[in-house]
């Protein structure tokens, strides 16, 4: 029997992203310069292509839409962070956000669970013990993240946090970059470097002894693709330090989705079916940054 993680698999690799109502494209951009978010912009100062062809766009304020995130965290005890960091983190995470944001929790400890199903924001929720266990299943748990659908004016939030030393079991981190390019998620990917690094790593069926890790060809191509796999849904892939490091990588990827604009646009020009390069930039402020997702 197929597994549910290479059943989510196959079905994102199959589907169709962003089409909805009216066949209408939802994206989240983020406009940033010198790293302060851009505010007051209107639909006239974006300019957003699909494949080339100009798009007529419409534009609504993210910072009010309820967000539905998911933390996918890998956790062992090889670590300079204990289970208990990890579960005081969470529990944090769930207090901070609004009552009609929802959260879970999926965790990569010797297996990929979904430890709270969907929690409403604002609560004060005690995480209970969790096992320790090998990470490399990290991969898998962001994928079974992307498969979810929210409702029509949600948005989705993914929070992977890990070493990032291991690409997958069902997924290596070439299967995560093509399902990310299919999802509809936002995901920020963060690789925590407080805590001591595993003593392999893996890069596809590659295993590589801790002493070749740094540069080595194959490692630095895996974690590109993780990078890649972030940037192509408009989030990133950023590094964090410290025994504040899961919490401080939310609140800053929730600041950046709050800040972020919501386009909405019907494809005109290009064919409905196949894939579609997406370009979004802001004329009026050319040396701003501007993330986005890449395609659809």
């Amino acid at each position: 029997m197929m597994s549910l993680r290479l059943f989510v698999f196959v079905l994102l690799l199959g589907q169709a992203t962003f089409r909805g109502r009216g066949d209408v494209v939802e994206l989240v951009a983020s406009v940033r310069d010198q790293n302060r978010a851009v505010g007051g912009l209107a639909a006239a100062d974006f300019r957003v292509t699909v494949n080339g062809v100009v798009q007529t766009v419409e534009v609504a304020d993210n910072s009010v839409r309820p967000v539905d995130l998911t933390l996918a965290v890998s956790v062992d005890d090889n670590r300079i962070y204990q289970r208990a960091d990890v579960a005081a983190a969470m529990g944090r995470i769930v207090a901070a956000l609004r009552r009609d944001d929802r959260v879970r929790v999926i965790l990569t400890d010797d297996a990929v669970r979904d430890t709270t199903g969907w929690l409403s924001g604002g609560a004060s929720y005690r995480f209970g013990g969790f096992r320790a266990g090998p990470t490399g299943e990290v991969g898998d748990a962001v994928v079974l993240a992307m498969a979810h659908q929210p409702t029509p004016g949600r948005g989705h939030l993914i929070l992977g946090i890990s070493h990032w030393n291991a690409g997958g079991n069902i997924v290596d981190s070439v299967g995560l970059l093509e399902v990310a390019r299919r999802s509809n998620a936002i995901a920020h990917l963060v690789r925590v470097g407080g805590w001591r690094s595993s003593a392999t790593c893996y890069a596809g069926n590659l295993m590589m002894p801790r002493s070749e890790i740094d540069g080595s060809p194959d490692c630095e191509a895996m974690l590109e693709n993780v990078r890649s796999a972030a940037e192509v849904t408009g989030g990133r892939f950023t590094q964090a330090r410290g025994r504040d490091a899961i919490y401080s990588a939310f609140t800053e990827a929730l600041k950046d989705f709050r800040d972020s604009y919501v386009l909405y646009f019907t494809p005109t020009g290009v064919s409905r079916t196949g894939q579609h390069k997406l370009s979004v930039t802001v004329p009026k402020f050319p040396r701003a940054q501007v993330r986005a997702r890449s395609g659809y």
